[in-house]
C-alpha cells in the first residue's frame, strides 16, 4: 500500500486522485442527479477540497494569490458570457440584457437574492476560488494576518465555536451571512485542519487513518442519511455545523485513504492540475452534451441518473486536452503562475 502522504516526484499521488474524484462529484452535482445520490458526496466533497488546500498551503505574495485565483474566474466568466449570448441567439434569436450588470454580479458577491430577478451565473462554483483566495490571504499571504496561521489551533477553535453557536443568535438568511465572503467562516476550519495535518508525522498519520477508516466510513454513511442535504454555499449544515464538520472530515478521511492506494497516473495528474478549468467550463459542456446524448438515444438505454454520471465523465475527458494546452501556454488559467514539469 502506498503511504498516505507519499510524494511521487514533485506531486502527491493521493492528492491528484482525490482532486479528480472531487471535481467529478462536483460536476455530477451541478448536472442535477437525484437528491439521494448528491447527499452522499455533498457531505464531504467541498470540505475535502479545503482540507487538501490547507494541507498543500505555502505562503505566497498576496498579489500572486489574487492574480492566480481571480484570473481564471474573470477569463472563464467572459468566455461563458459570450457562450451564453451565442446559445441564446441560436435558440431564441435574442439575448435579454435587462439590468445585465446586477444580474451578473450578484452571484459573485452574494446577498439576499431577489426571487423576481433572473440572475446570470457565468461561473458555476465561483464562490470556491473566491473564498479560497480570502482564506489564503488571511492565514499568511498578507503579513498583517499571519497570526491566523501561526495560531491555527486557537483560531480553529474560535471559528468552530462561532459556527456552532451562530444559528442560536443570528438569522442565517440576512444580507451579511448571504454574502460570499462570509463563506470563509464555515470553510476555514477545514482549511486549518489541513494545515494541522501537514504538521503531523506522515507515518503516524497513515497508521491511524488505516485503523480508523472503518469508523470514519460508518460515521460518514450515518451522516449522509441522518443529517440530510448539506451545502456550504447555501449555509445548509443539517442539524448543526458541528455534525457537518465531523461527518465532512469522516467522508474526506475515507476518500483520502482510498486514494492513498492508487498509483500515480498522467491522466489523473493532469485532471487534478486542471480542476480550475473544469470548474469554469463544465456548464458549457452541460449545454452541449445532454442534447447530443439525447439525439444519440442514450436516454432510451440508460436511466436519467446514469446519463448524468456519464455526461460528467465525458466532461472530464473532454477537458483533458484544453488542460494540456493551458499547462503549456497559459497556466494562469489553471490558477498557476507556473507548473512544475515531472
Amino acid at each position: 500500500m502506498l503511504l498516505f502522504m507519499k510524494q511521487i516526484s514533485v506531486r502527491f499521488a493521493w492528492v491528484d486522485w482525490a482532486k479528480m474524484l472531487l471535481i467529478y462529484f462536483m460536476v455530477v452535482g451541478h448536472f442535477h442527479p437525484p437528491l439521494i445520490q448528491s447527499q452522499f458526496f455533498y457531505v464531504f466533497h467541498m470540505p475535502a477540497f479545503f482540507i487538501i488546500s490547507g494541507y498543500l498551503y505555502r505562503p505566497h505574495d498576496w498579489k500572486r494569490t489574487i492574480v492566480s485565483l481571480m484570473t481564471p474566474v474573470v477569463v472563464f466568466s467572459l468566455f461563458n458570457l459570450c457562450f451564453q449570448i451565442l446559445i441564446s441567439f441560436l435558440k431564441e434569436g435574442c439575448y435579454d440584457s435587462t439590468d445585465l450588470f446586477r444580474r451578473i454580479m450578484v452571484p459573485y458577491i452574494g446577498g439576499v437574492a431577489d426571487p423576481d430577478v433572473d440572475y446570470i451565473i457565468l461561473f458555476m462554483g465561483a464562490w470556491f476560488p473566491i473564498v479560497l483566495m480570502l482564506i489564503r490571504l488571511v492565514v499568511g499571504d498578507i503579513k498583517a494576518f499571519s497570526f491566523v496561521g501561526r495560531y491555527k489551533v486557537a483560531v480553529f477553535l474560535v471559528v468552530m465555536a462561532f459556527m456552532v453557536t451562530l444559528p442560536l443568535w443570528a438569522d442565517m438568511n440576512n444580507d451579511i451571512c448571504q454574502m460570499k465572503p462570509f463563506l470563509m467562516f464555515p470553510s476555514l476550519p477545514f482549511f486549518l485542519l489541513g494545515m494541522m495535518l501537514h504538521d503531523v508525522d506522515t507515518q503516524m498519520l497513515h497508521k491511524w487513518l488505516k485503523r480508523l477508516v472503518p469508523l470514519f466510513f460508518i460515521v460518514y454513511l450515518f451522516m449522509a442519511i441522518w443529517n440530510g442535504r448539506v451545502e456550504i454555499l447555501n449555509l445548509h449544515f443539517g442539524h448543526n455545523y458541528l455534525f457537518f464538520f465531523i461527518f465532512g472530515v469522516s467522508g474526506s478521511a475515507v476518500l483520502f485513504w482510498l486514494c492513498s492506494n492508487f498509483k500515480d497516473h498522467s491522466f489523473v495528474r493532469n485532471i487534478s492540475i486542471g480542476t480550475m478549468l473544469i470548474l469554469g467550463l463544465h456548464m458549457d459542456f452541460y449545454e452541449m452534451l445532454f442534447p447530443v446524448l439525447n439525439r444519440l438515444g442514450i436516454y432510451s438505454v440508460m436511466s436519467e441518473w446514469a446519463v448524468v454520471w456519464l455526461a460528467s465523465l465525458l466532461t472530464l475527458a473532454l477537458c483533458y486536452w484544453p488542460i494540456r494546452l493551458c499547462m503549456r501556454y497559459a497556466p494562469i488559467l489553471l490558477g498557476k503562475i507556473t507548473i512544475k514539469r515531472d
